[in-house]
C-alpha cells in the first residue's frame, strides 16, 4: 500500500509498469504537461492511494483517521471519475474541494471497502 502527498513518478509507484504509467498519463492528463500538474499538487491535499489487497484494507481500517477512510469509502464506491488500469485495476477518482483536489485510488478491480461495517 502508498499513500503519496505528490505527484509521482513512474518509479515512485510499487505497480508493474503498465501500470505505472497509465496512472502518471491520467494524473497529468487534465493539466496538459507535468510542471502544470506539479504546481497543482503543490498547492493543496491531493493524494493518490494504491491498495494491492485485503491485507492493505486492514490497515486502513485500523490506522487511518474515519475522515480519510470515508474518503477511500467515497472514491471507491462512488466515484466521480474511474478508469479502467491493465492487470485489473482501476483509477478512481473523488473531488472534496471547490478548488478541484482530492483522492485518487488504485486498486485490483475485485477489492472493495466499506467504512459502514
Amino acid at each position: 500500500m502508498q499513500l503519496l502527498n505528490t505527484l509521482p513518478h513512474v518509479d515512485d509507484l510499487f505497480m508493474p509498469l503498465p501500470i505505472a504509467k497509465r496512472i502518471i498519463d491520467l494524473l497529468v492528463e487534465p493539466f496538459c504537461i507535468r510542471e502544470n500538474a506539479l504546481s497543482f499538487w503543490a498547492t493543496g491535499d491531493t493524494q493518490i492511494l494504491v491498495v494491492n489487497n485485503i491485507e492493505d484494507i486492514k490497515i486502513i481500517e485500523n490506522s487511518f483517521s474515519q475522515p480519510l477512510q470515508q474518503q477511500i469509502d467515497e472514491a471507491i464506491n462512488n466515484p466521480e471519475f474511474i478508469e479502467a488500469l491493465p492487470d485489473d485495476y482501476v483509477f478512481s477518482l473523488t473531488i472534496h474541494s471547490a478548488d478541484g483536489h482530492g483522492l485518487y485510488v488504485v486498486r485490483p478491480i475485485t477489492l472493495t471497502f466499506d467504512t459502514n461495517k
